[in-house]
């Protein structure tokens, strides 16, 4: 039972972050293995999305990458 309420809708890196207690950048990078982070923030980072189902959108990610020109 996640412990954090997403009210009926999907999971945000933001919802993970909080969770977690770390940021979103933080847990961007943890659950995406880019860059360095804590194995501690990786963990939280990994039980938190595991606690909210989180799932990466595939539609948020290739907006965010064109907006960055990536």
């Amino acid at each position: 039972m996640a412990t954090l309420e997403t009210r009926g809708r999907k999971a945000t890196i933001n919802d993970v972050a909080r969770l977690a207690g770390i940021g979103k950048a933080t847990a961007s990078r943890a659950l995406s293995g880019n860059g360095s982070t804590s194995p501690a923030a990786r963990a939280a980072a990994l039980r938190a999305a595991q606690e909210l189902n989180f799932e990466v959108d595939p539609l948020a990610r290739s907006a965010r990458r064109h907006l960055n020109g990536r």
